[in-house]
């Protein structure tokens, strides 16, 4: 992102040609959405040539996996870049509700983070709790939460997911082991661009500081709120807390 202003801003400078933040910010938006046509383009070439050559070729099917893997990365930065748009500006996050069942969209979501980051997950989502949700944007709230827990918690420890109905909520918790978050730290925790300090053998790579504002904005776009507790006893417990509506 950082890399994307600093072109810009030079570009701007070299045609003397000045921009508010507002055009700015429509530029970030158009640039998103033009990058995602290429890369879908890449991803559907690559998922073609695995289906139609990689039989008895195992570096095919290794190197379409990767280029798969890499353009679904880029295409979540996109999506992250797109979210940073709609923060700077100030706007609500989008959100398309329809009928569904809220345990089936945390199931994916772990699902997908153990598909990215290995078997360190346990989920615990005893019933459905069916609703009006937005799918995939509590996806990648959950996504962020599981992210989260791996870039800052205890390398080694287990990492828990569950999904609980209190009367007339649902709670999602992802609980993590390690270093308890500072109290310092815990106000601006979930505001953009607040990055913590990644520990020794998590993941190193730095995100862009808006990953909880979005699990907020995901979260009160549904009418809920998103809580905290962190010790050294107990661990560190993001909560997700969502309305139930008939």
């Amino acid at each position: 992102l950082g890399g994307v202003m600093c072109v810009l801003d030079e570009i701007l400078k070299r045609q003397k040609i000045e921009l508010g933040a507002s055009q700015k910010d429509q530029f970030i938006s158009m640039l998103a959405h033009d990058l995602r046509t290429p890369l879908t383009a890449i991803r559907s070439t690559a998922e073609l040539v695995r289906r139609h050559h990689g039989n008895g070729a195992p570096q095919i099917v290794k190197s379409m996996n990767t280029i798969v893997r890499m353009v679904e990365r880029a295409d979540a930065m996109i999506k992250d870049l797109l979210d940073f748009s709609r923060l700077q500006t100030g706007k609500a996050h989008p959100v398309d509700r329809a009928p569904g069942d809220l345990r089936e969209i945390v199931m994916q979501a772990v699902y997908e983070a153990i598909a990215i980051h290995g078997a360190r997950f346990e989920l615990l989502a005893p019933e459905p709790i069916p609703g009006n949700w937005s799918a995939e944007c509590l996806r990648r709230a959950i996504e962020n939460l599981c992210t989260n827990a791996i870039k800052y918690g205890d390398p080694t420890a287990r990492i828990r997911v569950s999904l609980l109905r209190k009367r007339n909520r649902a709670v999602i918790t992802v609980q993590n082991q390690g270093e308890p978050i500072p109290r310092a730290v815990r106000p601006r925790l979930f505001l953009p661009f607040q990055q913590g300090k990644a520990l020794p053998g998590g993941d190193r790579c730095p995100g862009w500081g808006i990953g909880l504002a979005l699990v907020r904005a995901v979260t009160e776009a549904h009418e809920g709120r998103v809580r905290l507790r962190s010790t050294r006893a107990g661990g560190t417990f993001f909560f997700v807390i969502l309305p139930l509506r008939p």
